[in-house]
């Protein structure tokens, strides 16, 4: 076989992609979850109802790097984490105490 018909490319990832990568791949599972789940008990179409779920809005990859990208993330996460904290709290939640779900720790 010729060294240009490879069928597996090595990808070296340093710890910090690798760990970013391994949270989008869990967002993007529990995001799955979610929709499967809504999908089981809501009205037919009532996500659709909301931009962020319907087959009508325009979701997009913002232009930039991965570098760009971890860095609008760490200016949004404070305001998420808060947001978080909010609907814990006014679910009556201690949001110190660890969330499981399917068994598995999700916060």
């Amino acid at each position: 076989s010729s060294k240009y018909n490879k069928t597996t490319i090595e990808v070296k990832l340093n710890a910090e992609t690798k760990a970013n990568l391994e949270n989008l791949q869990g967002l993007t599972r529990s995001r799955n979850a979610m929709l499967a789940n809504a999908k089981k008990v809501l009205p037919k179409k009532y996500m659709n109802e909301y931009d962020s779920f319907s087959l009508r809005s325009t979701l997009y990859q913002p232009e930039g790097n991965l570098d760009t990208l971890h860095s609008q993330c760490k200016d949004v996460l404070p305001l998420f984490r808060k947001k978080l904290t909010n609907i814990t709290e006014a679910a009556g939640l201690d949001p110190d105490k660890v969330a499981t779900w399917q068994g598995r720790d999700i916060m």
